[in-house]
């Protein structure tokens, strides 16, 4: 039997060319993270919007334990038609601590914020164990941070569950309005705010995302398709 040397290549796949290996940054804490998701996505906003309000549910002391072990406790927060979940304090009971932080668009004529409790069952459905419908202090309308101790209501009775502790701020709208001298008589044709195919190409793109609220990023981003791509993803993120 015949035994030679291999060439140098022998093992290695043909036409091979060098590729470029991704580098994976370190990683970062989610606080870091939800901030920068929240930039993403506060990068646009809805019409008829007052601010964005943040409100940070730091934590609850509760009347009662309901159940016969300790409750696993969270919190589901709404403002106006907008809906966000925290995570679960397992074997919170009657003390439960989330230190999250929900940012919501603050619509014309929302004033208040809706919390309800929740103790998470294994084999049950959750039960709504205590809730607080909290009206905005004025002071948030003007600039400062509230940081509150809200009593909660249920089965014990109005405001008789206990109490939820809630620091909330209100970021305004920077809306500014350029006048635009206009020569009188004189007519014009004004090009379209945004490119008819570009719309249907994104409603094809993010289904799930209402129409009206795509020609709204379109006009608002100038017509730009790929400006508006780039926000509608974090959106369905």
């Amino acid at each position: 039997m015949l035994v030679q040397d291999m060439p140098a290549n022998f093992l290695c796949a043909a036409n091979q060319h060098p590729r470029n290996i991704p580098v994976i940054p370190p990683t970062r804490n989610a606080a870091t993270d939800f901030n920068e998701r929240a930039d993403h996505f506060y990068r646009f906003t809805p019409p008829n919007t007052v601010g964005r309000i943040s409100v940070h549910v730091k934590e609850a002391k509760l009347t009662k334990n309901y159940g016969l072990v300790s409750m696993d406790p969270y919190c589901r927060i709404r403002v106006g038609t907008a809906e966000f979940q925290s995570n679960v304090c397992n074997s919170g009971g009657k003390n439960p601590q989330w230190d999250r932080v929900f940012n919501f668009y603050l619509g014309t004529g929302v004033d208040s914020v809706y919390i309800e409790i929740i103790d998470e069952k294994q084999f049950t459905e959750d039960q709504v164990i205590a809730y607080a419908h909290i009206v905005l202090p004025n002071g948030v309308f003007h600039g400062e941070k509230i940081d509150e101790w809200y009593p909660l209501s249920g089965k014990q009775g109005e405001n008789m569950e206990g109490l939820v502790n809630c620091e909330i701020s209100l970021i305004p709208c920077e809306q500014t309005t350029q006048a635009i001298p206009v020569e009188e008589y004189q007519q014009a044709t004004l090009p379209p705010l945004f490119n008819p195919e570009d719309l249907e190409d994104l409603k094809s793109m993010f289904p799930q995302i209402d129409e009206d609220l795509m020609k709204d990023i379109l006009i608002e981003k100038g017509g730009d398709k790929a400006i508006a791509a780039s926000i509608l993803i974090e959106m369905a993120d």
